[in-house]
């Protein structure tokens, strides 16, 4: 199992597992469901703290105190934007062996930016003809 984290990438062979912790705290967790698909658990935070989207096996879950914009493109992508037009969460199930990760935590004052590579997002799309 591979998960795109950003410009990071995590392997692992054993689910569950933690992907990323702060403070002592899990931030992303990995495991499987009982039909073999991949299930993160994470908060997306906004930058005050407060819990904008939650995702755990239960699914997901927006806060409906935040004004966000929620774009499902496909039945693998769950795209989420704030008020302001930014990322906060771009996840995608790749296949039964990968998962990407993009967007913006807020974590206990921190601010991590889990972006591609500048160089990453060019050669994602195509040149104009």
């Amino acid at each position: 199992m591979i998960v795109f984290l950003g410009d990071n990438a995590y392997v692992t062979k054993w689910l569950p597992q933690e992907i990323l912790r702060i403070h002592g705290k899990q931030v992303i967790g990995l495991e499987r469901n009982s039909a073999g698909g991949i299930i993160v658990s994470m908060d997306i935070r906004s930058d005050d703290g407060r819990i904008i989207v939650r995702l755990s096996k239960d699914g997901f879950v927006v806060n409906r105190n935040n004004e966000l914009l929620v774009n499902r493109p496909d039945k693998s992508t769950l795209i989420i934007e704030d008020q302001y037009g930014n990322v906060a969460l771009d996840a995608r199930y790749l296949n039964e062996r990968a998962f990407r990760i993009t967007g913006t935590l807020h974590y206990q004052g921190q601010t991590i930016p889990l972006q591609f590579p500048a160089f990453m997002h060019q050669s994602l799309h195509r040149a104009p003809r």
